[in-house]
C-alpha cells in the first residue's frame, strides 16, 4: 500500500487527484491510500446527483466552492474532517468484491482504527431519506456514533481500478449546514456527529490509527510524496470537477479557480 498525505488542498484538485491516483494504482499494480483535508469549506455533489435542495443564494453569497465527485452519493460539506481515498487496482483481491462488500471491508478497517482510539462506533443497516444532505441518513455499512452518522463514503469502478473515498467528521458547524441544506439546526444536530464532539483525540493520532488499520487490508505501507507528473495531470484536469449551480455561482467559482491558478 502506497500512502500519500495532502493537507489543505482545493476541492477541484482533490477530485481530480483521486482519479489520477486510481490510474496510478493500476499502473503500479498496488493499492493507494490518500488522507487529506480541504483548503476551505467545499460542497461536493455525487456524480449523478441533481442540484436540488441547496440554498444557492447563501452558497453564492459566501463563495463556497462546489465540486462534482467522480463517485455517487449525495451532497457533503467538506469542512472539519479527514477525508480518506482508497484506490484498488484490477488484479487485487478486493477489486473482485462487489460494491457493498468493499464498503463493508473498508468500514471495518475504519471502525477498528476508531475503536483503537476509544471511540465506540457502529455500522448502520441503512436508512432512506429524501434529502440532498448525505449525513441525514446512513447507507448500509456506514459508520455511526451515538446513533448519528460519522462517516459518509462513496465509490465508483472502472476496468482498471475501484475508487472509494469518504469523510470522517471531526467536528461540524450546525448553523452553516442548516443554511446550505435548508434545514433547522436541530435537524442537523440529530443527523451528524464528529469525533471531537465526543472525545478530544489529537489529529495526528487519528491519522496514524487509520493508516495502521488500512495496512491490515491493503498491505504494509510505503509513505511517499506525490509524483510531480500526477500533480500536474490533476491540476490540468481539476476544472472539469467544478459545479456551476447557476449562472452567478458559475462565475464565482470560475473566478476563484482562475485566481488560484494564476
Amino acid at each position: 500500500m502506497i500512502v500519500f498525505e495532502t493537507w489543505n488542498t482545493p476541492g477541484d484538485f482533490n477530485m481530480a487527484l483521486d482519479v489520477e491516483l486510481g490510474n496510478l494504482s493500476y499502473e503500479l499494480k498496488e493499492p493507494i491510500l490518500r488522507l487529506y483535508t480541504w483548503e476551505k469549506p467545499t460542497l461536493s455533489f455525487g456524480r449523478h446527483q441533481r442540484l436540488w435542495g441547496i440554498n444557492w443564494d447563501f452558497v453564492r453569497a459566501f463563495s463556497i466552492p462546489c465540486v462534482r465527485r467522480p463517485t455517487g452519493g449525495r451532497s457533503v460539506l467538506h469542512h472539519r474532517e479527514i477525508t480518506y481515498s482508497i484506490a484498488i487496482p484490477e488484479g487485487h483481491d478486493l477489486y473482485n468484491l462487489k460494491v457493498l462488500e468493499i464498503y463493508n471491508v473498508i468500514s471495518n478497517a475504519i471502525m477498528d482504527s476508531l475503536r483503537d482510539l476509544g471511540i465506540e462506533v457502529k455500522k448502520d443497516k441503512g436508512r432512506r431519506d429524501n434529502t440532498p444532505f448525505c449525513f441525514k441518513a446512513p447507507s448500509i455499512y456506514e459508520i455511526t456514533l451515538n446513533g448519528k452518522k460519522l462517516v459518509g463514503s462513496a465509490q465508483f469502478r472502472t476496468k482498471e481500478f475501484v475508487l472509494q473515498h469518504g469523510s470522517i467528521i471531526l467536528d461540524y458547524d450546525g448553523e452553516l449546514l442548516a443554511e446550505i441544506f435548508n434545514m433547522s439546526v436541530s435537524e442537523v444536530e440529530r443527523s451528524i456527529i464528529g469525533i471531537w464532539n465526543v472525545v478530544q483525540v489529537p489529529f495526528e493520532e487519528i491519522v496514524t490509527s487509520l493508516k495502521r488499520s488500512f495496512e491490515k487490508i491493503l498491505g504494509s505501507r510505503k509513505e511517499r510524496d506525490l509524483p510531480g507528473r500526477i500533480v500536474k495531470r490533476a491540476r490540468e484536469r481539476a476544472e472539469k470537477y467544478i459545479v456551476c449551480g447557476s449562472g452567478e455561482i458559475g462565475k464565482t467559482l470560475h473566478s476563484w479557480n482562475t485566481d488560484r491558478k494564476s
